[in-house]
């Protein structure tokens, strides 16, 4: 995810496997790597929900072994969903150091992004330079 240039802002996105971040149906577009966090944070918990309905209706269809699955998933993801809470932000480690959270929030999105978020979606988290990007219109909202 690393670019020769500065990063200006990034994107946070949810597409279909195989297509990548073009075949998204919308961005979330941030600045700071803490608006990033709470972006990839509810998009995180969005599928952690869904994964964890599928499962209850897995289960009740008698399909243990999916509903196993998409339990198994949906915990994952809520877990990484707290993992970029900004409430992290408070803890003795980062207190007073907010240039270290920022940097371990970069970290995290390197070692997870992208992430299958379901059998068919994905979940892509990525820098982007583009001065005259079009999706920074939708911080201007």
């Amino acid at each position: 995810m690393t670019t020769t240039t500065a990063v200006r802002h990034w994107h946070v996105a949810t597409g279909l496997v195989g297509y990548g971040p073009d075949g998204a149906d919308g961005y979330g577009t941030a600045i700071e790597l803490t608006d990033v966090a709470d972006l990839i944070r509810d998009e995180l918990r969005q599928a952690a929900d869904s994964e964890d309905e599928g499962s209850r209706s897995e289960a009740e269809a008698a399909d243990f072994s999916e509903a196993w699955k998409l339990k198994t998933r949906a915990e994952h993801l809520s877990i990484l969903a707290e993992t970029f809470s900004n409430d992290r932000a408070n803890a003795p480690l980062y207190a007073g150091k907010p240039e270290m959270w920022a940097d371990t929030i970069e970290t995290l999105i390197r070692q997870h992004f992208p992430l299958d978020i379901s059998d068919r979606s994905r979940l892509y988290v990525w820098p982007c330079a583009e001065p005259g990007c079009e999706h920074l219109a939708d911080l201007e909202r």
